[in-house]
């Protein structure tokens, strides 16, 4: 289930009391005008600015499938039947590199894509700390990689920077870590791969298919 979370304008996750302090009220023109055209990455699916939680049990193919799309949009080819905008992509690749890099490669076959193709269009980082903590790093590296169109999340739990998934405020905060993703050069539209709660029924319907966290994480 792919579910799509608040766009991207948000406030930096740990604010001073002053820069709170300093925000004013606007006028309804102002706010209202100020609002940008949907700009699809994915025709009809996935827009760019906006953060996406891609959730489903294990081996139940979130990473098979999010992996052809971003493989798609670095190349230009059609995802699932649906045009995209060619891009560069970063990969956060937090869950058993070694298996991934045989998945990418085979995914790459599979599409009829070279390393040629995609070379200085896909980034990689194969890490798995808190998101927290690599921020300013992925930040101060995304500012060599030119605008980026898609950013992928494999999984949420591997940037997860808190002990509980599931508790309501370390998840609303990771998510506000994850939406920073979308505020990188170009405005990426960001897929993260989720697990469902632990305590989900495994009939694959929308509810059961909610990203650990629940409503506070969405």
């Amino acid at each position: 289930v792919l579910s799509g979370l608040a766009k991207a304008k948000v406030h930096p996750i740990r604010q001073g009391i002053e820069e709170r302090a300093a925000v004013k009220c606007v006028t309804a023109e102002f706010f209202l005008n100020d609002i940008e055209e949907p700009r699809w990455l994915v025709s009809g699916i996935v827009q760019r600015g906006y953060l996406y939680a891609l959730t489903a049990p294990t081996n139940h193919g979130k990473t098979a499938v999010s992996l052809v799309m971003a493989m798609c949009v670095a190349s230009g080819q059609p995802f699932a039947g649906c045009e995209v905008e060619q891009g560069n992509v970063l990969i956060l690749c937090g869950e058993n590199q070694d298996g991934f890099r045989l998945r990418m490669l085979a995914t790459m076959e599979s599409l009829g894509i070279t390393l040629a193709d995609i070379r200085g269009k896909v980034f990689v980082l194969p890490q798995s700390t808190g998101l927290e903590f690599l921020l300013e790093q992925i930040k101060k590296d995304a500012g060599t990689m030119g605008e980026l169109a898609f950013v992928l999340v494999d999984t949420s739990v591997s940037f997860f920077t808190g002990d509980n998934e599931n508790e309501n405020q370390q998840a609303y905060a990771h998510a506000r870590a994850l939406r920073e993703l979308t505020l990188l050069p170009g405005k990426p539209a960001c897929v993260v791969n989720c697990h469902p709660a632990s305590g989900a029924s495994k009939d694959l319907t929308g509810d059961s298919c909610v990203p650990r966290g629940g409503s506070a994480f969405l």
